[in-house]
């Protein structure tokens, strides 16, 4: 074990539960445990803070402290089960682990994928690879070099609008690797690893949710054998800039990229009375005198 402890844990009505991890330098990531159906999911974090700055997310208001360990990213589920099923707890609890939490796993490849590899070890936590999604806010050196190796798990793309100029916006990161790059190199990936690429939208009301936006994304994925994720927005808190599309909106929308023939599904948001979005408990959680190096400390 790598002394990463509990900090805090918040139950939502749903079932969801996030938890606040303290490391044993004492700064703090996040993990969401996600039950659903005959599913349970961990989201872990693989950064503490994210050096990206993407306009919607609450990681993003961080400063970046560190990469996580191989080890570190892996003691969030030895932590999350003894912590939820102590006594009990088995290898065989959870069903699915996402790197959806805090941080941009792609600026931690090789950490990612060495933990993504103990989590599918039969001697280990026996996690299907079809099981585990790694996510990525579009970093394309990375990207390319996972097509590359061939890995086995899902890959998740957050592309939020397929139109360049308000991508640029939302995600800085399109400045530096653009989606029209992304998708030329999910176009030269061989078929069967582009067939496990999800597309992450996440739908801001009024402002990636239009008719415009799914025009454009439907352009972007005619030809991608893809699957398409719509997300409405998980608000930080109630001054946030931006707000959740209704569902009328969202369900228009998804008509609309469905014409593209690919798999468009409307991910149900969970956690939202316990701040469930990547981020939001470390914010609520963290002295507002944090120091410089990006340690922050539970507040009293």
């Amino acid at each position: 074990m790598t002394g990463v402890t509990v900090a805090n844990r918040r139950a939502a009505r749903d079932g969801s539960v996030k938890r606040l991890l303290r490391l044993s330098d004492g700064r703090l990531v996040e993990a969401v445990d996600l039950p659903q159906g005959g599913r349970r999911t961990l989201c872990v974090s693989s950064q503490v803070g994210c050096v990206l700055d993407c306009a919607f997310c609450a990681t993003g208001t961080m400063r970046f402290a560190r990469n996580l360990s191989a080890d570190e990213i892996t003691a969030q589920l030895e932590v999350v089960r003894r912590d939820a099923l102590p006594g009990g707890a088995s290898a065989d609890d959870f069903t699915n682990v996402v790197f959806m939490g805090m941080g941009e796993p792609f600026y931690n490849y090789d950490n990612v994928l060495a933990a993504a590899a103990k989590f599918a070890d039969p001697r280990a936590f026996r996690i299907a690879p079809r099981r585990i999604t790694i996510s990525t806010a579009g970093v394309l050196p990375a990207i390319e070099r996972y097509f590359e190796e061939a890995q086995p798990y899902n890959l998740a793309i957050s592309i939020t609008s397929a139109i360049a100029e308000k991508r640029d916006r939302l995600m800085p990161i399109n400045q530096r690797y653009p989606l029209a790059k992304i998708g030329a190199a999910l176009r030269a990936a061989p078929r069967r690893m582009a067939e496990r690429v999800l597309l992450e939208v996440p739908l801001l009301a009024g402002v990636n949710d239009q008719a415009e936006d799914a025009q454009a994304l439907l352009e972007f994925i005619c030809d991608l054998p893809v699957r398409v994720n719509l997300i409405p927005w998980n608000p930080a808190d109630a001054g946030a800039v931006f707000a959740t599309p209704d569902r009328e909106t969202t369900l228009a929308f998804q008509q609309i990229v469905r014409r593209a023939g690919a798999p468009v599904f409307i991910r149900k948001s969970m956690g939202r009375d316990v701040q469930g979005a990547c981020g939001q408990l470390a914010l609520t959680q963290a002295s507002p005198d944090a120091d410089d190096s990006g340690k922050v400390e539970i507040a009293s």
